[in-house]
């Protein structure tokens, strides 16, 4: 069953300029309601308990972002392949407090939140991701226009930032050696604290919390 969140709308909607991003959250009561007093006032929300209600969600609009609950009952990585096979897919946030659960669904989401998380993380978490698709779509437009008048070369810039905004806070390491098995490229997904990680090989499957890298763009 799908709900759209109340909101108070009517003065709300005549103040802004373009309608609020469209959030799809999938998962369990608790995350919906989590997900409700977090970003409720700025965003419209459809939630779902259930995975046939959210596929048939996805089937009919894209929004902007989907929300999905990897503890709840059903088939949440089902979900978020579904997201990631529309023309212009969403952004996807995955939520577990299992960290074995993200390596099968991390080549179709953009980021993780392990719980318990603050709600400021959520918001700023979404925040982020929101902005990176916002991104990605003009970079889009943008490059399809320079193809039209120009040559294919001129737009290799626009490519690279599209590349660059579509992985959300996901981060991959090609270098870096998986401790299970030593295949070389792993993934990391959440921070545990200035200095600490988790990790994720595509290989084996294996987490692991390691010392936090840093992406250094020139």
């Amino acid at each position: 069953m799908l709900r759209g969140f109340p909101r108070d709308g009517k003065e709300m909607a005549s103040s802004l300029p373009v309608p609020p991003d469209q959030v799809l959250v999938f998962g369990s009561s608790p995350l919906i309601q989590t997900c409700g007093a977090v970003l409720g006032a700025n965003y419209r929300l459809v939630t779902s308990t259930s995975a046939d209600a959210a596929l048939t969600a996805l089937e009919r609009q894209t929004p902007s972002l989907l929300i999905a609950d990897l503890d709840s009952p059903g088939d949440g990585p089902r979900v978020c392949e579904a997201a990631k096979a529309k023309p212009h897919p969403p952004a996807v946030l995955v939520t577990t407090d299992a960290p074995e659960n993200i390596p099968p669904v991390l080549t179709v989401c953009d980021a993780v939140l392990l719980k318990p998380f603050a709600p400021n993380l959520l918001s700023a978490r979404v925040g982020r991701l929101l902005r990176a698709r916002a991104s990605a779509l003009r970079t889009r437009s943008e490059l399809v226009l320079v193809n039209l008048a120009l040559q294919r070369a001129k737009s290799d810039h626009l490519l690279e930032r599209r590349e660059l905004a579509r992985h959300g806070t996901n981060v991959e390491w090609p270098n870096s050696i998986c401790p299970h098995c030593t295949h070389r490229g792993v993934t990391s997904f959440d921070f545990i604290s200035h200095r600490r990680a988790w990790f994720a090989c595509p290989a084996c499957r294996k987490v692991w919390i390691g010392r936090r890298q840093e992406v250094f763009r020139e």
